[in-house]
């Protein structure tokens, strides 16, 4: 009497080696995920400017309590003038990046990085998050990116 004891692995190991080596290609294709981290961070760019600051603490106030608008006898003094947005030009500045390597935001007037830093008469008005304050979201979603490429590839 013979007895046979059979393993049958389903799917086969030539099936999951093809599934593996497709999640690791989905997993550092790194292009969609920059472009995701970059969109947040546009976002949260126009939220700090929305608030003037409010994502970092808030922005120092203008020395005057307002800005000199108009000319000759319709100049006037705005107490409503929201800092760093008379034109707009500085925010609309900001604009989102990514490339294969990286994802960010920048902005390429010569003088939002003096506005961002202080600089001389400048006070520090940071439009720009430092590490610290947005690296939880980005990882969030780093591994939530991840999950979803996995997903994808192994069902």
């Amino acid at each position: 009497m013979t007895t046979d004891y059979k393993v049958r692995i389903d799917p086969t190991v030539k099936e999951m080696r093809e599934k593996y080596k497709s999640a690791v290609e989905a997993v550092t294709q790194f292009q969609p995920l920059f472009n995701k981290i970059a969109i947040y961070l546009d976002r949260w760019n126009k939220e700090n400017f929305r608030t003037q600051g409010g994502k970092v603490g808030g922005w120092k106030p203008l020395k005057a309590g307002g800005r000199w608008k108009g000319k000759g006898k319709r100049r006037r003094f705005d107490r409503s003038a929201r800092i760093l947005q008379d034109t707009g030009r500085l925010r609309l500045s900001y604009l989102p990046f990514a490339t294969r390597r990286e994802g960010g935001i920048r902005s390429d007037l010569p003088y939002a990085e003096a506005h961002n830093n202080g600089f001389g008469p400048l006070p520090v008005r940071r439009m720009l998050p430092e590490k610290a304050e947005v690296i939880d979201d980005v990882m969030k979603i780093a591994v939530q990116h991840t999950d979803n490429q996995i997903k994808k590839v192994l069902g």
